[in-house]
């Protein structure tokens, strides 16, 4: 645990075991704020929703690609949601208790993920969950939202040098 900045943990996960995985290490919500980061189709929030039982707190989802927010307008499963792109989150410094970046980084340009790592933990009080493949993993240059491009490879040692306890 790191203090005062909370803890903050990077999987360098399979994509099947996310799930289990992101569920078991999130903190119960219990009314804290949430910030899920490029919440794309809400498979986080919907899944926190169902799966973090206590008193509920407030659940934030972020993304850059319109047609995913008007989506999830539809169903309900954020309190907020918000147009914007990850290099600039709009948010005050420690707006969230928890902070969530599930395969997002890899997406970003390599030179990009300083700003990114210092653009959530400024932002987040308690608890940082990342998770990114361990090193590159191509998935083509074409595809069909081109937010969705692996642009950059991370491992282990650049999460440890920003403090993360690393699994997977």
């Amino acid at each position: 645990i790191k203090e005062p900045k909370g803890e903050r943990i990077c999987s360098m996960s399979h994509l099947y075991e996310l799930h289990r995985f992101v569920l078991y290490e999130l903190p119960w919500l219990d009314g804290k704020d949430m910030l899920d980061v490029a919440c794309g189709h809400g498979i986080w929030g919907y899944l926190c929703r169902s799966e973090k039982k206590g008193e509920m707190g407030r659940i934030v989802g972020v993304d850059i690609y319109e047609p995913h927010i008007r989506f999830l307008k539809k169903y309900g499963a954020y309190d907020e949601l918000v147009v914007a792109d990850v290099m600039h989150l709009p948010f005050r410094d420690k707006s969230f208790e928890i902070s969530l970046a599930s395969e997002i980084i890899e997406h970003l340009p390599q030179e990009s993920s300083e700003i990114f790592f210092k653009s959530i933990e400024s932002i987040t009080k308690e608890f940082i969950l990342m998770t990114t493949p361990n090193g590159s993993w191509e998935l083509g240059d074409y595809q069909p939202i081109e937010y969705e491009i692996h642009r950059s490879a991370h491992y282990v040692k650049d999460f440890r040098s920003h403090g993360y306890n690393v699994h997977g």
